[in-house]
Protein backbone atom coordinates (compact mmCIF):
# COMPACT_ATOMS: atom_id res chain seq x y z
CA UNK A 1 0.00 0.00 0.00
CA UNK A 2 1.21 3.70 -0.99
CA UNK A 3 2.25 6.14 1.60
CA UNK A 4 -0.27 8.50 0.00
CA UNK A 5 -3.55 5.56 0.57
CA UNK A 6 -1.81 5.05 3.80
CA UNK A 7 -2.73 8.75 4.31
CA UNK A 8 -6.24 8.66 2.55
CA UNK A 9 -7.42 5.70 5.18
CA UNK A 10 -5.89 7.41 8.44
CA UNK A 11 -8.23 10.63 6.98
CA UNK A 12 -11.22 8.78 5.91
CA UNK A 13 -11.11 6.74 9.67
CA UNK A 14 -10.65 10.00 11.62
CA UNK A 15 -13.81 12.14 9.79
CA UNK A 16 -15.69 9.17 10.67
CA UNK A 17 -14.39 8.91 14.08
CA UNK A 18 -15.40 12.60 14.28
CA UNK A 19 -18.36 12.20 12.66
CA UNK A 20 -19.65 9.44 15.57
CA UNK A 21 -18.85 12.23 18.54
CA UNK A 22 -20.78 13.26 20.62
CA UNK A 23 -21.39 17.03 21.91
CA UNK A 24 -18.95 16.24 24.74
CA UNK A 25 -16.09 15.18 22.35
CA UNK A 26 -16.11 18.88 20.82
CA UNK A 27 -12.87 19.52 22.47
CA UNK A 28 -10.87 17.11 20.32
CA UNK A 29 -12.08 17.89 17.12
CA UNK A 30 -9.06 20.23 16.64
CA UNK A 31 -6.43 17.90 18.21
CA UNK A 32 -7.80 15.21 15.41
CA UNK A 33 -8.31 17.82 12.50
CA UNK A 34 -4.49 18.54 13.78
CA UNK A 35 -3.65 14.96 13.73
CA UNK A 36 -4.62 14.29 10.00
CA UNK A 37 -2.92 17.48 8.76
CA UNK A 38 0.36 16.49 10.44
CA UNK A 39 0.08 12.86 8.76
CA UNK A 40 -0.70 14.62 5.45
CA UNK A 41 2.58 17.12 5.71
CA UNK A 42 4.28 13.14 6.85
CA UNK A 43 3.19 11.65 3.44
CA UNK A 44 3.90 14.81 1.79
CA UNK A 45 7.12 14.88 2.71
CA UNK A 46 7.76 11.27 2.55
CA UNK A 47 6.54 11.13 -1.56
CA UNK A 48 8.63 14.40 -2.26
CA UNK A 49 12.01 12.85 -0.51
CA UNK A 50 11.39 8.97 -2.52
CA UNK A 51 11.44 11.49 -6.31
CA UNK A 52 14.65 13.65 -4.88
CA UNK A 53 16.42 9.97 -4.42
CA UNK A 54 15.44 8.66 -7.28
CA UNK A 55 16.87 11.82 -9.51
CA UNK A 56 19.76 11.58 -7.14
CA UNK A 57 20.15 7.67 -7.96
CA UNK A 58 19.54 8.70 -11.44
CA UNK A 59 22.38 11.71 -11.74
CA UNK A 60 24.62 8.95 -10.05
CA UNK A 61 24.57 6.95 -13.16
CA UNK A 62 25.79 9.24 -15.70
CA UNK A 63 28.02 6.38 -17.37
CA UNK A 64 24.82 3.87 -17.33
CA UNK A 65 22.54 6.53 -19.03
CA UNK A 66 19.55 2.99 -20.01
CA UNK A 67 19.54 2.74 -16.37
CA UNK A 68 18.91 6.38 -15.26
CA UNK A 69 16.22 6.15 -17.94
CA UNK A 70 14.64 3.68 -16.17
CA UNK A 71 14.48 5.00 -13.14
CA UNK A 72 13.37 8.55 -14.22
CA UNK A 73 10.38 6.88 -16.12
CA UNK A 74 9.42 4.45 -13.25
CA UNK A 75 9.23 8.02 -11.01
CA UNK A 76 7.26 9.54 -13.57
CA UNK A 77 4.79 6.90 -14.03
CA UNK A 78 4.49 7.45 -9.81
CA UNK A 79 3.73 11.18 -10.33
CA UNK A 80 0.88 9.95 -13.12
CA UNK A 81 -1.20 8.67 -10.49
CA UNK A 82 -2.66 10.03 -7.34
CA UNK A 83 -0.16 11.73 -4.74
CA UNK A 84 -0.26 13.40 -1.89
CA UNK A 85 1.81 16.81 -3.18
CA UNK A 86 -0.45 19.65 -4.15
CA UNK A 87 -1.12 20.02 -8.06
CA UNK A 88 1.05 22.71 -8.81
CA UNK A 89 3.83 20.66 -7.02
CA UNK A 90 3.34 17.48 -8.47
CA UNK A 91 3.41 19.51 -12.25
CA UNK A 92 6.37 21.12 -11.39
CA UNK A 93 8.28 17.65 -10.69
CA UNK A 94 6.45 16.01 -13.70
CA UNK A 95 7.83 18.76 -16.11
CA UNK A 96 11.39 18.05 -14.27
CA UNK A 97 11.34 14.51 -14.95
CA UNK A 98 10.13 14.41 -18.50
CA UNK A 99 12.62 17.46 -19.43
CA UNK A 100 15.30 14.93 -17.81
CA UNK A 101 13.86 11.61 -19.70
CA UNK A 102 13.50 13.51 -22.92
CA UNK A 103 17.75 14.63 -22.31
CA UNK A 104 18.52 10.88 -21.96
CA UNK A 105 16.96 9.99 -24.90
CA UNK A 106 18.35 12.28 -27.26
CA UNK A 107 21.63 11.66 -25.42
CA UNK A 108 21.40 7.31 -26.32
CA UNK A 109 20.14 8.67 -30.14
CA UNK A 110 22.92 10.96 -30.59
CA UNK A 111 25.53 8.52 -28.97
CA UNK A 112 28.17 9.01 -31.76
CA UNK A 113 27.52 12.53 -32.94
CA UNK A 114 28.93 15.32 -30.15
CA UNK A 115 28.20 18.02 -32.16
CA UNK A 116 24.58 16.64 -32.71
CA UNK A 117 24.32 15.88 -28.84
CA UNK A 118 25.79 20.13 -28.07
CA UNK A 119 22.99 21.29 -30.06
CA UNK A 120 20.53 19.55 -28.36
CA UNK A 121 21.14 20.35 -24.99
CA UNK A 122 21.74 24.30 -26.06
CA UNK A 123 18.09 23.58 -27.10
CA UNK A 124 17.28 22.09 -24.05
CA UNK A 125 18.43 24.49 -21.90
CA UNK A 126 16.33 27.05 -24.26
CA UNK A 127 13.46 25.30 -23.38
CA UNK A 128 13.72 24.74 -19.74
CA UNK A 129 14.00 28.74 -19.57
CA UNK A 130 10.95 29.72 -21.73
CA UNK A 131 9.34 27.46 -19.81
CA UNK A 132 10.52 28.78 -15.99
CA UNK A 133 10.19 32.31 -17.45
CA UNK A 134 6.06 30.86 -18.74
CA UNK A 135 5.63 29.75 -15.08
CA UNK A 136 6.90 32.93 -13.20
CA UNK A 137 4.60 34.99 -15.38
CA UNK A 138 1.66 32.58 -14.87
CA UNK A 139 2.76 33.14 -10.79
CA UNK A 140 2.69 36.64 -11.06
CA UNK A 141 -0.77 37.01 -13.09
CA UNK A 142 -2.09 35.02 -10.24
CA UNK A 143 -1.33 36.83 -7.19
CA UNK A 144 -2.30 40.23 -9.88
CA UNK A 145 -5.55 39.04 -9.74
CA UNK A 146 -5.58 37.70 -5.63
CA UNK A 147 -4.22 41.50 -5.26
CA UNK A 148 -6.92 43.37 -7.08
CA UNK A 149 -9.47 41.41 -5.31
CA UNK A 150 -8.42 41.98 -1.78
CA UNK A 151 -8.71 45.25 -2.66
CA UNK A 152 -12.32 45.33 -3.85
CA UNK A 153 -13.25 43.33 -0.78
CA UNK A 154 -11.59 45.88 1.74
CA UNK A 155 -8.66 43.58 3.03
CA UNK A 156 -6.23 45.96 3.07
CA UNK A 157 -4.36 44.26 5.63
CA UNK A 158 -3.71 41.16 3.27
CA UNK A 159 -3.44 43.44 0.17
CA UNK A 160 -0.33 45.74 1.66
CA UNK A 161 1.49 42.22 2.57
CA UNK A 162 1.07 40.84 -0.70
CA UNK A 163 2.11 44.08 -2.50
CA UNK A 164 4.95 44.22 0.13
CA UNK A 165 5.82 40.54 -1.66
CA UNK A 166 5.17 41.65 -5.26
CA UNK A 167 7.43 44.55 -4.61
CA UNK A 168 10.07 42.58 -3.46
CA UNK A 169 10.37 39.71 -5.74
CA UNK A 170 9.21 41.96 -8.65
CA UNK A 171 11.11 45.20 -8.37
CA UNK A 172 11.26 46.20 -11.97
CA UNK A 173 7.98 44.63 -13.54
CA UNK A 174 5.75 47.38 -14.94
CA UNK A 175 2.78 45.25 -14.11
CA UNK A 176 3.23 45.26 -10.63
CA UNK A 177 4.00 48.95 -9.87
CA UNK A 178 1.28 50.01 -11.64
CA UNK A 179 -0.51 47.83 -9.32
CA UNK A 180 0.99 48.90 -6.19
CA UNK A 181 0.39 52.60 -7.51
CA UNK A 182 -3.22 51.91 -7.72
CA UNK A 183 -3.23 49.74 -4.46
CA UNK A 184 -2.10 52.78 -2.53
CA UNK A 185 -4.31 55.18 -4.30
CA UNK A 186 -6.76 53.24 -3.14
CA UNK A 187 -6.19 52.92 0.23
CA UNK A 188 -5.97 57.01 0.58
CA UNK A 189 -9.20 56.91 -1.48
CA UNK A 190 -10.88 54.60 1.48
CA UNK A 191 -9.40 56.53 4.35
CA UNK A 192 -10.57 59.70 2.92
CA UNK A 193 -14.39 58.19 2.54
CA UNK A 194 -14.47 56.88 5.90
CA UNK A 195 -13.27 59.81 7.50
CA UNK A 196 -15.84 61.92 5.28
CA UNK A 197 -18.54 59.44 6.78
CA UNK A 198 -17.47 60.19 10.14
CA UNK A 199 -17.27 64.14 9.72
CA UNK A 200 -21.03 63.67 8.27
CA UNK A 201 -22.14 61.70 11.20
CA UNK A 202 -20.69 64.33 13.49
CA UNK A 203 -22.19 67.03 11.86
CA UNK A 204 -25.48 66.00 11.97
CA UNK A 205 -24.65 64.84 15.55
CA UNK A 206 -23.30 68.79 16.34
CA UNK A 207 -26.47 70.54 14.02
CA UNK A 208 -28.71 68.67 16.65
CA UNK A 209 -27.43 69.31 19.73
CA UNK A 210 -27.12 73.45 18.31
CA UNK A 211 -31.03 72.96 17.48
CA UNK A 212 -31.50 71.69 21.42
CA UNK A 213 -29.55 74.12 22.57
CA UNK A 214 -32.09 77.10 20.75
CA UNK A 215 -34.58 75.76 23.27
CA UNK A 216 -35.06 78.20 26.09
CA UNK A 217 -35.23 76.72 29.83
CA UNK A 218 -38.10 77.38 31.62
CA UNK A 219 -36.43 76.73 35.38
CA UNK A 220 -33.67 77.40 36.73
CA UNK A 221 -30.39 76.04 35.68
CA UNK A 222 -29.01 73.51 38.47
CA UNK A 223 -25.92 71.99 37.86
CA UNK A 224 -24.73 68.64 39.14
CA UNK A 225 -22.80 68.22 42.63
CA UNK A 226 -19.93 66.81 40.98
CA UNK A 227 -20.16 68.98 37.74
CA UNK A 228 -16.53 70.19 37.77
CA UNK A 229 -15.01 67.04 38.28
CA UNK A 230 -16.57 65.51 35.15
CA UNK A 231 -15.26 68.82 33.49
CA UNK A 232 -11.67 67.67 34.30
CA UNK A 233 -12.25 64.34 33.34
CA UNK A 234 -14.02 65.72 29.69
CA UNK A 235 -10.87 67.55 29.16
CA UNK A 236 -8.40 65.13 30.30
CA UNK A 237 -10.13 62.88 27.26
CA UNK A 238 -10.05 65.13 24.85
CA UNK A 239 -6.49 66.35 25.36
CA UNK A 240 -5.55 62.51 25.26
CA UNK A 241 -7.61 61.84 21.90
CA UNK A 242 -5.59 64.79 20.14
CA UNK A 243 -2.14 63.71 21.75
CA UNK A 244 -2.59 60.20 22.33
CA UNK A 245 1.02 59.68 23.74
CA UNK A 246 1.47 59.26 27.69
CA UNK A 247 4.47 60.48 29.93
CA UNK A 248 6.53 58.04 29.29
CA UNK A 249 6.36 57.84 25.53
CA UNK A 250 6.87 62.10 26.19
CA UNK A 251 9.84 61.34 28.03
CA UNK A 252 11.59 59.12 25.20
CA UNK A 253 10.54 62.18 22.88
CA UNK A 254 12.54 64.88 25.15
CA UNK A 255 15.19 62.11 24.80
CA UNK A 256 15.34 61.87 21.37
CA UNK A 257 15.17 65.46 20.66
CA UNK A 258 18.47 66.37 22.76
CA UNK A 259 21.82 67.13 20.73
CA UNK A 260 25.12 65.40 21.21
CA UNK A 261 27.79 66.80 22.28
CA UNK A 262 30.38 65.40 20.99
CA UNK A 263 31.30 63.84 17.32
CA UNK A 264 29.93 59.82 16.84
CA UNK A 265 32.76 57.78 15.58
CA UNK A 266 31.70 54.27 14.72
CA UNK A 267 35.13 52.18 13.43
CA UNK A 268 33.95 48.71 12.01
CA UNK A 269 31.66 48.36 15.59
CA UNK A 270 29.15 45.05 15.53
CA UNK A 271 25.93 45.56 15.82
CA UNK A 272 25.29 44.44 19.66
CA UNK A 273 28.12 46.91 20.65
CA UNK A 274 26.25 49.61 18.80
CA UNK A 275 23.11 48.96 20.22
CA UNK A 276 24.59 49.30 23.71
CA UNK A 277 26.23 52.53 22.94
CA UNK A 278 22.59 53.74 21.42
CA UNK A 279 21.26 53.23 24.71
CA UNK A 280 23.22 54.76 26.64
CA UNK A 281 23.75 57.95 24.35
CA UNK A 282 19.75 58.16 24.49
CA UNK A 283 19.29 56.77 27.84
CA UNK A 284 16.19 54.55 27.01
CA UNK A 285 16.05 51.13 26.29
CA UNK A 286 15.83 49.68 22.38
CA UNK A 287 13.69 46.61 21.90
CA UNK A 288 15.39 44.72 18.83
CA UNK A 289 13.34 42.48 16.22
CA UNK A 290 15.76 39.39 16.00
CA UNK A 291 13.18 38.38 12.96
CA UNK A 292 14.01 41.83 11.12
CA UNK A 293 17.85 41.21 11.96
CA UNK A 294 17.13 37.62 9.62
CA UNK A 295 14.84 39.31 7.16
CA UNK A 296 17.42 42.02 6.63
CA UNK A 297 20.23 39.28 6.21
CA UNK A 298 22.26 40.53 9.79
CA UNK A 299 22.99 39.32 13.06
CA UNK A 300 24.88 41.02 16.24
CA UNK A 301 28.22 40.58 14.72
CA UNK A 302 27.22 42.46 11.56
CA UNK A 303 29.57 45.64 11.48
CA UNK A 304 28.99 49.23 10.81
CA UNK A 305 31.73 51.95 10.32
CA UNK A 306 30.72 55.81 10.33
CA UNK A 307 31.38 59.04 11.28
CA UNK A 308 28.61 61.58 12.61
CA UNK A 309 29.28 65.81 13.62
CA UNK A 310 28.53 66.92 17.12
CA UNK A 311 25.01 69.36 17.58
CA UNK A 312 22.61 66.82 15.78
CA UNK A 313 19.56 65.89 17.37
CA UNK A 314 19.86 62.22 18.68
CA UNK A 315 17.13 61.00 16.90
CA UNK A 316 19.17 61.84 13.63
CA UNK A 317 21.61 60.21 15.33
CA UNK A 318 19.81 56.73 15.68
CA UNK A 319 18.00 56.74 12.38
CA UNK A 320 20.96 57.54 10.37
CA UNK A 321 23.03 54.27 12.49
CA UNK A 322 20.52 52.07 12.29
CA UNK A 323 19.74 53.02 8.34
CA UNK A 324 23.50 51.37 8.05
CA UNK A 325 21.74 47.75 8.83
CA UNK A 326 18.82 48.52 6.52
CA UNK A 327 16.90 49.06 9.78
CA UNK A 328 14.92 51.83 11.72
CA UNK A 329 13.12 52.57 14.81
CA UNK A 330 9.04 53.23 16.20
CA UNK A 331 8.42 54.66 19.47
CA UNK A 332 5.37 52.61 20.39
CA UNK A 333 3.78 51.35 24.03
CA UNK A 334 6.40 53.42 26.02
CA UNK A 335 9.27 51.78 24.05
CA UNK A 336 11.34 52.49 21.00
CA UNK A 337 11.45 49.59 18.67
CA UNK A 338 13.81 49.07 16.27
CA UNK A 339 12.63 47.05 12.83
CA UNK A 340 12.88 47.15 9.55
CA UNK A 341 11.32 49.32 7.02
CA UNK A 342 8.20 46.75 6.34
CA UNK A 343 7.23 46.19 9.91
CA UNK A 344 7.88 49.54 10.69
CA UNK A 345 5.23 50.61 8.00
CA UNK A 346 2.53 48.13 10.05
CA UNK A 347 3.44 49.68 12.90
CA UNK A 348 2.38 53.19 12.04
CA UNK A 349 -1.15 55.38 12.17
CA UNK A 350 -3.18 57.05 10.49
CA UNK A 351 -3.92 60.92 10.98
CA UNK A 352 -6.44 63.74 8.98
CA UNK A 353 -5.12 67.57 9.29
CA UNK A 354 -7.14 70.15 7.50
CA UNK A 355 -4.58 72.72 6.05
CA UNK A 356 -6.42 74.92 8.57
CA UNK A 357 -4.94 73.02 11.15
CA UNK A 358 -1.56 72.84 10.54
CA UNK A 359 -1.79 76.71 10.28
CA UNK A 360 -3.66 77.17 13.65
CA UNK A 361 -1.15 74.45 15.71
CA UNK A 362 1.99 74.41 14.04
CA UNK A 363 4.75 77.35 14.42
CA UNK A 364 6.52 76.22 11.45
CA UNK A 365 3.58 76.57 9.13
CA UNK A 366 2.53 80.33 9.39
CA UNK A 367 1.58 82.70 6.83
CA UNK A 368 4.11 83.91 4.18
CA UNK A 369 5.85 87.50 4.59
CA UNK A 370 2.65 88.50 1.89
CA UNK A 371 0.05 87.11 4.24
CA UNK A 372 -0.81 83.96 2.15
CA UNK A 373 -0.77 80.17 2.76
CA UNK A 374 1.95 78.39 1.02
CA UNK A 375 0.86 76.35 -2.27
CA UNK A 376 0.11 72.72 -1.17
CA UNK A 377 2.79 71.46 -2.41
CA UNK A 378 5.00 73.15 -0.05
CA UNK A 379 3.29 72.48 2.81
CA UNK A 380 4.11 68.97 2.36
CA UNK A 381 7.49 69.38 1.43
CA UNK A 382 8.20 71.97 4.63
CA UNK A 383 6.82 69.16 6.80
CA UNK A 384 8.85 66.02 5.09
CA UNK A 385 11.96 69.00 5.42
CA UNK A 386 11.45 70.01 9.12
CA UNK A 387 9.19 67.61 11.08
CA UNK A 388 11.64 64.09 11.82
CA UNK A 389 12.79 64.15 7.78
CA UNK A 390 14.22 60.52 8.26
CA UNK A 391 10.82 59.17 8.72
CA UNK A 392 9.18 60.47 5.54
CA UNK A 393 9.24 58.44 1.77
CA UNK A 394 11.21 61.32 0.30
CA UNK A 395 14.23 60.70 2.94
CA UNK A 396 13.86 56.90 2.74
CA UNK A 397 11.73 56.30 5.93
CA UNK A 398 8.67 54.37 6.12
CA UNK A 399 6.23 57.57 6.62
CA UNK A 400 3.63 59.51 3.76
CA UNK A 401 1.67 62.65 3.64
CA UNK A 402 -0.80 62.74 0.61
CA UNK A 403 -3.32 66.02 -0.10
CA UNK A 404 -6.97 65.28 -0.64
CA UNK A 405 -8.68 68.69 -1.07
CA UNK A 406 -8.09 70.43 1.47
CA UNK A 407 -6.93 67.14 3.82
CA UNK A 408 -4.17 65.82 4.39
CA UNK A 409 -3.74 62.23 5.24
CA UNK A 410 -1.08 61.02 7.15
CA UNK A 411 0.80 58.52 8.05
CA UNK A 412 3.62 57.82 10.45
CA UNK A 413 4.80 57.11 13.76
CA UNK A 414 2.76 58.07 16.70
CA UNK A 415 5.64 60.27 17.80
CA UNK A 416 5.94 61.92 14.55
CA UNK A 417 1.84 62.81 14.39
CA UNK A 418 2.33 64.18 17.93
CA UNK A 419 5.53 66.57 16.86
CA UNK A 420 2.83 67.63 13.91
CA UNK A 421 -0.13 68.52 15.50
CA UNK A 422 0.98 68.32 19.17
CA UNK A 423 3.24 71.17 20.09
CA UNK A 424 1.34 71.86 23.28
CA UNK A 425 1.93 68.37 24.85
CA UNK A 426 5.30 69.19 26.48
CA UNK A 427 3.21 71.92 28.66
Amino acid sequence: MSRFALAVLVLCSTLVTGAKAGPGDEEKKGSLLSEVEKRQQLARQAFEVEISAILKRADSLADEPERALDLLRSALKKLEGVTPLPIVRQAELRLTLRRRIEQLEKRLASKGDPAKADREAKREQLRSQRQAEQIRQAELKRDLAILKSLVQRGKTGEAARLAASLARRYPDNPSVVEALKQNQFGNVIRSVREFNSEKAVASRSSLASVVKAGVPIADDIVYPPNWNKLSKERRKRYLDRLFPMTEKEREIIRSLNQMTKQPIVLKDEPLDRIIDFLQKLIGQPLLVNNAALRDQGIDYESRCTLTLPKNISKRSALRSILAEFGLTYVVRGETIHVTDLERARSMLVVRFFTVDDLLMFGGNFGLGGDGLVPPAEQLIDLIQDTIDPLSWEKHGGPGSIRLVGRILVVRNSAEVINMLGGGRTSR
